[in-house]
């Protein structure tokens, strides 16, 4: 049947497995949804996982998608992973996991605020990255103040796919794309910053080796085999998190050629050929997959949590209809958007979305702006304008961010390509690219970290010479191009919008201690 790779990518909603032949063509893939857990010791913030009950989905992905389409097993010729960034896994000397946390556990705000007092330009000009409590660097201390014993027996710090891979082969490893997203990585020397790590009194020992995307780090055990379905002595290449990994997926790989990952939340990055830092601190500045390339990174934010918020919100009497998928009531709702105009009669979105300031982590306001006089609201303003206030929140954030990644590096876009779950829906690209006033290149592949996490293993294993021919033999694309008559209207309602969402985030930065 051919030579096949399989990703396991660790989302934030759930597990999912990949499997690609060595053309880039998508054979199979599985998704299963999992859940998370609230200590009350770290509440109200706190949000941890059981690495059990992810190993189990995973594990269980993977053999459904060995099933779907009767996969021998030694026909799979790498296994690799990608992951949400900032999720990660501390372990013992057993490997026993003693703390697993995903990118979404903020408890320790605190640490994190105290160290950008302290230490925030240095911090900045090591990691690209302003302190804040979602990464290693403020949760490790948070841990040895309440937990002390998790940093007593701790003997290594992995990210969330380096996790996956030691679950496949019992080697503990990193790479810089997501050991960045740690805030202990020196992006300049591309390697665990020591000196970080004595200011925070954190124990070097927790720093495994890093090794480059699609390096070959060893092999699939057997109790790993077992659990998976793969065949023991498959070799596990090392992948990358998830959001370079999409702009890889996507084609991104010029310097100036601009990637955005619409998922949970929608990075928007731009690959550079040195790591430029913002003087004002907004975005972060990270590794990119290839040799001697970094990404200057404005995130849009929550943008697919707003779109899944107003999914079981708004839609909850169809969510509970038999047959009723999460996939149908996506389409319904941009069914439904397209009934309202640009603009959505007046009805302005802020749930989530917003404007990067990496310097600011406090909780921004959010809700819904109608434009219409009481009296008129119930004849006015129906469930279809507050569907596409929703999606056009999220793209008119995308230019915000854009604008901004832009005016920091210093050059225009050599192309612009979107993949992740929001490149799936034709509408909402459309909607982008008039926003955008700019033609975008969308992969035929949509799940884009995933394909980048294949281009990756089919390099490391040998089928291609390096990651630039892998990508340039695995993937292609289609291209969007904007209607130039609606550009002059949605910038009219991009302005509206950013008038507001940037009066409330200065507001919120005023407050910030």
């Amino acid at each position: 049947m051919g030579k096949f790779i399989l990703v396991l990518d660790a989302g934030g909603g759930g597990g999912r497995a990949f499997v690609v032949d060595v053309n880039g063509r998508c054979w199979a893939t599985s998704h299963r949804e999992w859940t998370y857990q609230y200590p009350g010791d770290a509440r109200p913030l706190g949000v941890e996982f059981a690495p059990d009950e992810f190993w189990r989905i995973l594990c269980e992905v993977s053999r459904d998608v060995m099933t779907q389409y009767r996969l021998d097993p030694e026909d799979i010729i790498a296994v690799s992973s990608t992951s949400m960034r900032e999720a990660c896994v501390i372990i013992d000397e057993n490997g026993r996991e003693l703390y697993a946390g995903p990118n979404r556990d903020a408890r320790a705000i605190a640490e994190a605020g105290r160290q950008g007092d302290a230490y925030g330009e240095k911090t900045y000009r090591l990691t690209g990255h302003w302190p804040a409590p979602i990464f290693a660097s403020a949760r490790i201390p948070w841990l040895a103040r309440h937990r002390p014993e998790v940093i007593e027996r701790a003997a290594g710090l992995l990210m969330m796919n380096d996790w996956i891979l030691f679950k496949l082969s019992g080697k503990t490893a990193s790479e810089p794309t997501n050991a960045a997203e740690s805030g202990l990585f020196d992006i300049n020397s591309l390697n665990w910053s020591t000196e970080l790590a004595d200011i925070l009194n954190i124990p070097a020992r927790l720093f495994v080796p890093i090794h480059k995307p699609g390096t070959v780090i060893g092999e699939v055990n057997e109790q790993a085999a077992e659990q998976t379905g793969l065949s023991a002595g498959t070799p596990v290449v090392v992948g990358g998190a998830d959001t370079q990994c999409g702009l890889l997926g996507s084609g991104a790989v010029n310097i100036g050629d601009v990637g955005i990952v619409a998922g949970t939340s929608t990075p928007v990055q731009i690959v550079m050929n040195r790591p430029i830092i913002d003087p004002e601190g907004r975005t972060w500045t990270c590794p990119y997959l290839l040799d001697n390339t970094w990404v200057v990174e404005s995130n849009a934010g929550a943008t697919g949590i707003s779109l899944k918020w107003f999914r079981d919100s708004f839609y909850q009497t169809e969510m509970a209809m038999a047959g009723a998928s999460s996939g149908n009531l996506y389409a319904l709702i941009t069914e439904e958007a397209n009934e309202s105009p640009i603009g959505s009669n007046g009805v302005l979105a802020y749930i989530g979305p917003q404007i990067m300031n990496a310097r600011v982590f406090k909780a921004l306001p959010g809700g819904f702006t109608v434009m219409q006089p009481l009296d008129m609201l119930n004849e006015s303003n129906g469930r279809s304008d507050f569907a596409r206030a929703i999606l056009e929140s999220n793209a008119f954030a995308v230019r915000g961010n854009l604008e901004q990644v832009i005016q920091v590096a210093g050059l225009e876009p050599a192309s612009i390509r979107v993949c992740g779950g929001s490149a799936k829906s034709e509408f909402w690209i459309q909607m982008l690219a008039d926003v955008l006033g700019k033609t975008i290149l969308v992969p035929l592949i949509k799940e884009g970290s995933a394909m980048g996490a294949a281009v990756c293993a089919a390099a490391g294993v040998g089928i291609y010479g390096d990651l630039d021919t892998a990508m340039e033999r695995m993937i292609r694309y289609s291209s969007v191009t904007p209607q130039a008559s609606l550009y002059s209207e949605y910038t009219e309602a991009y302005r509206r919008w950013l008038t507001q969402r940037v009066s409330s985030q200065t507001s919120c930065q005023d407050e910030n201690p």
